[in-house]
């Protein structure tokens, strides 16, 4: 089962009428299969982990501002 998710949150603290600032933490999951291979000619199941996956996290702060219709 190929599964892939992923979760953000933060909290937003207005500095101006048009501008956040705040902190930002976000989690990413790939826990999809593998498919590698080699120049040898081996069998591509000989390289796939069943137990392969993959996250990211991340932690950082974030500034937001609001041009009319335009966030730069």
């Amino acid at each position: 089962m190929d599964v892939t998710s992923s979760m953000s949150m933060g909290w937003n603290f207005p500095l101006y009428e048009q501008v956040t600032t705040g902190p930002v933490a976000a989690l990413h999951y790939d826990g999809t299969t593998t498919s590698m291979y080699n120049e040898f000619g081996d069998s591509t199941t000989t390289l796939t982990d069943p137990l392969w996956h993959a996250s990211v996290s991340t932690l950082g702060w974030r500034v937001d501002s609001r041009l009319g219709d335009l966030r730069p």
